[in-house]
């Protein structure tokens, strides 16, 4: 028994020294590994949609957003790092310390937080940045309030360590709330603003209480034994969130960051207090408290786009470069990869948040605005396949994406490997146009000639004079009044079947499939119905004469409320009901 105990304790260690080896690697390389263990792994089926009508109803309107934007910006950029992350006293990889003050932590924060006293962003002017952001097809913006290094760029009263304060020389500028003069320039642009605030403030004395030695990212001490240190640093929060909420103008969004200061841990801030009070200054504003579940209006998955649509709100959230912030030297993704993202993260139901900062003078590189005016002239001719959009299921076939509104379906081609010229056909599987409808491609005006064959292949031919002169670069749109029957399989159905919708619970669609079989007259008229939990008929699926087959339907509750909702098939002398949940 004692070896077997051995055994097990030597398992568990190896399994420790494994972890902290992939945690605290050096190698830029695991950067995007290493961040992902500060983050919960994405829970779809824990989701808890808002109860407030005001905040599902703007929720709704951001789903259709589909682009956003965050600013990250602080004093790091003096030193031309990344972000505060180099001040976690430990190694991960993305935040390795480098320069004069490197070898000694100690100063190293001191140094850091001196920054203060010459940072100095002289070219700071938001004008030219809001209107990239607009041309680009920007819907909103997230503005960087404080990062973990608790440097505020807003104008507060809770601390001197902030960009409005005397030490700091850029104080006496008339721009010198950069926050606000921020989110000020977005709002006369129409665009929509959220407030970007880290929970954890490595500033602070409350929360990294300088007698103790700083440990990795969370509070240096237990907060049920120093309950007054805590709630002092719950207080100084709370009032910074109030600050935010109240002097920054319209918000849509509160955008929390440090997701391990959280219920059931060691930092428990109050969210409910902070939530119901930035709600009576932000009525309907949306909370996004990341892996918290409790005020996470939607999810946050980071750098990684999720494999299959998640079924409830989400936003991918990833940089236009390796970095978040500016630094010397830096390079921006190519813009077919960017284009191509949104176009995967929109036709997976999600929304994407392209990260991007100035450098320490307040100027964005050349290399953004082209990025930046790369992704507006595809947006230009595609934005109706992006904006208040929904997933499709299947979302795509091969290289091509699905994205639909209301009776209108996107096929989205891929031009990958730099791809200059359009194929002669595009071809896919899934979606097919409705029976005698018209074809179009974005960016030409003429109808296109298209086929679907028996097995539910869609074909379209692409005119010659634009196959070597396409509408646009990096992703081409087929657009199509959607077919809302279609049939699949080649055999013919031995009895009647009414399939469980998939998937069940949903949001905001799901597929129903049936069987129609052999025997019965042909061109028999069938249809399928949805009934509200009071037997109100809500909608007519399919009404109409189908012969002998199996069949698909995709039924789109995107304008209707949460809940339980019932299906009926009725053909001959066969019916059949099954239940379905509508989640939102």
């Amino acid at each position: 028994m004692e070896k077997i105990i051995k055994f097990i304790i030597m398992l568990i260690l190896l399994a420790f020294i494994w972890d902290t080896q992939i945690l605290f690697s050096q190698n830029k390389n695991d950067f995007v590994k290493g961040r992902k263990y500060l983050q919960e792994t994405l829970k779809p089926k824990t989701y808890r949609p808002p109860i407030d009508s005001l905040v599902a109803l703007n929720l709704q309107r951001w789903k259709g957003y589909k682009l956003g934007l965050l600013i990250t910006w602080g004093v790091y950029t003096q030193w031309g790092i990344i972000d505060s992350w180099t001040l976690c006293s430990y190694d991960a990889g993305w935040n390795h310390r480098t320069g004069p003050y490197a070898d000694d932590y100690d100063t190293y924060k001191k140094q850091y937080e001196k920054i203060q006293t010459y940072f100095n962003p002289v070219n700071f002017n938001p004008e030219p940045w809001v209107t990239a952001f607009k041309n680009a097809g920007v819907k909103y913006i997230l503005v960087m309030t404080k990062h973990l290094d608790g440097f505020c760029m807003y104008d507060t009263k809770t601390t001197d360590y902030s960009i409005t304060n005397d030490k700091c020389p850029f104080h006496t500028n008339p721009r010198a709330n950069i926050a606000n003069e921020i989110a000020n320039a977005a709002r006369n642009q129409g665009l929509k603003v959220g407030a970007y605030f880290s929970k954890a403030d490595w500033n602070n004395n409350y929360f990294w209480w300088r007698y103790f030695g700083v440990t990795w990212l969370d509070v240096n001490y237990n907060t049920s034994v120093y309950q007054e240190q805590w709630n002092a640093f719950k207080l100084f929060t709370y009032i910074q969130l109030d600050e935010i909420t109240r002097n920054l103008g319209k918000l849509d969004i509160l955008y929390l960051d440090g997701s391990w200061v959280k219920p059931g841990s060691n930092m428990d801030i109050d969210m409910p207090s902070i939530a119901a009070n930035v709600r009576i200054n932000q009525p309907g504003m949306l909370i996004v408290d990341r892996a918290s579940g409790q005020y996470e209006d939607y999810l946050t998955p980071e750098y990684d786009i999720p494999p299959e649509p998640l079924g409830v709100p989400w936003e991918l959230v990833s940089p236009m470069s390796p970095w978040w912030g500016h630094v010397p030297g830096i390079w921006y993704y190519p813009s077919d990869s960017i284009v191509h993202t949104l176009v995967e993260v929109v036709a997976k139901g999600g929304n994407l948040l392209l990260g991007l900062g100035p450098d320490k003078n307040g100027v964005l590189e050349p290399k953004c605005y082209e990025r930046l005016q790369d992704i507006g002239n595809w947006m230009s001719i595609n934005s109706s396949a992006i904006y208040e959009t929904v997933y499709n299921i299947p979302f795509k076939s091969e290289n091509i994406y699905f994205t639909t509104k209301k009776d209108t379906a996107f096929a989205i081609y891929m031009a990958y490997n730099n791809q200059q010229t359009m194929p002669p056909y595009i071809s896919w599987d899934g979606l097919k146009p409705k029976t005698g409808t018209e074809v179009f491609l974005l960016g030409y005006n003429l109808p296109l000639s298209w086929t679907t064959n028996s097995t539910g292949i869609t074909t379209v031919t692409i005119p010659v004079e634009i196959q070597n002169n396409p509408p646009c670069l990096y992703a081409w749109t087929i657009k199509f009044i959607r077919s809302d029957i279609i049939h699949i399989g080649n055999e013919i159905p031995k009895t009647f079947f009414l399939s469980q919708n998939f998937p069940n619970p949903f949001n905001p669609l799901s597929k129903i499939n049936f069987n129609l079989p052999r025997g019965s007259r042909a061109g028999r008229i069938t249809t399928l119905k949805v009934y509200d939990i009071l037997g109100k008929e809500i909608t007519t699926l399919v009404n109409e004469q189908l012969q002998a087959g199996s069949y698909e339907v995709t039924f789109d509750g995107s304008k209707l409320p949460s809940g339980v909702y019932f299906y009926k098939l009725s053909s001959a002398n066969y019916t059949e009901t099954k239940k379905m949940i509508l989640i939102k």
